[in-house]
């Protein structure tokens, strides 16, 4: 049975209850010294590799070939067929903090989940 938004919004609640709590009661989660500061100005340059090779190789293989990689090595593979959107690396860099690893929107953190990652890569197998 799937859950109402009403449900999900008070699970937010919960974790984010908990959340600030213990940043109150720990502290803050920097090293000493380290001051978090989005810069004003970023400049980023995107670049697609060119992966004709690998895909042709990897077309080339059959699937036991292929699933001994990936027990080795994830689906890393799978990454060769994702295209770079400069636009949204652009988007998402400006309001990187490198300090405390997460996206910061005024007072607002937030660190995207492995399915919201893949949703905004646009990567359908994880």
């Amino acid at each position: 049975m799937e859950e109402s938004i009403t449900q999900i919004t008070e699970k937010n609640a919960v974790v984010r209850d908990w959340s600030l709590k213990t940043q109150r009661d720990n502290g803050d989660s920097l090293v000493e010294g380290c001051v978090a500061n989005l810069p004003e100005q970023i400049t980023v340059n995107v670049r697609q590799n060119n992966l004709e090779d690998l895909v042709r190789i990897w077309n080339q293989w059959d699937s036991d070939i292929k699933g001994i990689f990936t027990e080795r090595y994830g689906d890393i593979a799978h990454l060769i067929t994702i295209r770079v959107d400069e636009q949204l690396i652009q988007a998402m860099v400006r309001f990187w903090d490198p300090a405390y690893q997460c996206f910061t929107f005024n007072q607002e953190d937030m660190t995207p989940t492995i399915e919201e990652y893949a949703a905004l890569l646009r990567i359908n197998n994880v």
